[in-house]
């Protein structure tokens, strides 16, 4: 083998390895960014609202993942066992953001429940699709054993 040849294997042999070395440390760095990526909002501050003033219920909710937080906001029309929509805020916002948002739900008589995802506002926790799972699961058995809701009349928004 000539000396150019075996300079053009080394330099391959290099070009290679360097490539695989920054596809390697980019997926590293992905992975370690995942979590941030997918829910910004941990870095959210709690919500500024006095959930009981303002006549909602806190719903303090047990997991296997640990404490879960969410809001039960009645309606404010309508009598008997209400309907009732499960909300569910974007990934960069907190449950502040929800009363504004479903007070015509709640004028039309529905009950809403604003689950706060876990390591958000107040909410305390690390955020992840099993922790926000069950919490949600936590918040929907604790609601339909309630009186004041139907719990054949549920909807999930969010």
């Amino acid at each position: 083998m000539t000396e150019s040849r075996r300079r053009e294997r080394v330099l391959a042999a290099v070009a290679v390895g360097a490539t695989f070395s920054i596809v390697v440390a980019c997926g590293l760095a992905v992975g370690a960014c995942q979590t941030a990526m997918i829910y910004p909002g941990t870095e959210l501050p709690a919500p500024e609202v006095d959930a009981v003033g303002a006549g909602y219920e806190v719903l303090e909710l047990q997991t296997e993942s640990g404490p879960a937080l969410a809001w039960f906001l009645p309606p404010t029309t309508g009598v008997g066992p209400a309907p009732v929509v499960f909300f569910f805020h974007g990934n960069y916002e907190t449950i502040g953001s929800v009363p504004a948002r479903v007070e015509t739900l709640r004028a039309a008589g529905l009950a809403v429940v604003a689950v706060e995802y876990p390591g958000y506002g107040a909410a305390p926790g690390d955020p992840s699709q099993t922790s926000l799972t069950q919490a949600a699961v936590a918040a929907y058995d604790l609601v339909v054993a309630r009186p004041d809701v139907d719990p054949e009349r549920i909807v999930v928004w969010g």
